[in-house]
């Protein structure tokens, strides 16, 4: 972001944004993904209310795509406000077969059509035609908050360039204060605080079938704790393959600040412990949210990660599970 100036000349004070607090934090952002096993996108040029798709849709339209597990997400290509027939997408990201399919409206109305509960529990629907191309989402929904604006936006130019990724902007998929943030489908993976460079990386290991976990902060399809699991397996083993990882068990306690996860890759089987706490410093509200609520910043990380199969156990902060 660039300093502006003031009527006399001065720069002005850089703006202090939720990211920009979370990242001198330090806050560490794995397993703050959102939780979805399906996405629908509906092409929509803007300007996008803070409530988005809420305010666009009809309301049974709303009501009708907002099932559990289901994710709805306006998007737009770059430098483009002009849109005759919507575009929309339906994607699965169940890990064993993500898939996206993609058709045409002529009005919100069709949306009603759209499976939602087939497409949760991962059944492909013969709507639509299968959309081969990785997509790649880019949240600028600066009305919901202006950090993804500010920091979603200088990433259009360079990613939108490609031609093996098909790269839309996109309304909120949360976790605002890790922005810029990047959602990769069909297997919904979410990546935050990218820059150029570090976007570029995180689509070319993509579109290669492979994962940067850096930067990951969780796949949709497993929840907070199992998205940590899965951090911590890959930290462990260095394991880049975007596929392979199934989620066998999962115990969360009464209190929700501890959950124990067995995952498996591939043959291995590994158990992995993790703890949630708050995030200390953060503020005590969103303030770059409007409608400003309690914040009650916090953070999932993994505490040991043991495999019955090879006996290799970590635990704690630094080395290999460094938060």
């Amino acid at each position: 972001m660039t300093a502006k100036e003031t009527d006399d000349g001065r720069p002005r004070p850089r703006r202090v944004g939720c990211a920009l607090i979370s990242r001198d934090l330090d806050e560490p952002m794995v397993g703050a993904a959102g939780r979805a096993d399906a996405w629908v996108l509906v092409e929509h040029p803007g300007p996008w209310p803070s409530e988005a798709p809420e305010g666009i849709f009809p309301d049974e339209v709303v009501e009708h795509l907002g099932q559990p597990g289901v994710r709805v997400v306006l998007i737009r290509r770059p430098r483009s406000r002009t849109v005759t027939r919507p575009v929309c997408f339906v994607a699965a990201t169940h890990p064993a077969g993500p898939w996206v399919r993609r058709f045409e409206i002529d009005t919100y109305d069709e949306l009603l059509a759209v499976d939602v509960t087939a497409a949760v529990a991962g059944d492909r629907p013969t709507q639509g035609e299968t959309h081969d191309l990785p997509l790649a989402l880019v949240c600028t929904h600066g009305r919901r908050d202006v950090c993804c604006a500010e920091l979603g936006r200088p990433l259009l130019p360079g990613m939108a360039a490609r031609d093996d990724v098909d790269v839309w902007e996109c309304t909120h998929v949360g976790g605002d204060r890790f922005a810029a943030n990047v959602v990769l489908l069909p297997h919904g993976l979410h990546y935050s605080r990218l820059v150029d460079e570090t976007a570029a990386a995180v689509l070319d290991a993509y579109v290669d079938g492979r994962v940067v976990s850096e930067h990951l902060r969780g796949r949709s399809a497993f929840s907070q704790p199992a998205q940590v699991a899965e951090h911590a397996v890959r930290q462990l083993t260095g394991i880049t393959e975007v596929d392979g990882f199934e989620v066998l068990d999962e115990t969360v306690s009464d209190d929700g600040t501890s959950a124990r996860v067995e995952i498996r890759h591939r043959s291995e089987t590994f158990v992995v412990n993790a703890e949630r706490t708050p995030t200390p410093g953060a503020p005590t509200t969103h303030a770059c949210v409007r409608g400003a609520e309690p914040a009650g910043w916090s953070s999932w990380r993994a505490v040991t990660v043991v495999s019955p199969v090879t006996d290799r156990l970590t635990a704690g902060r630094g080395g290999i599970l460094g938060a």
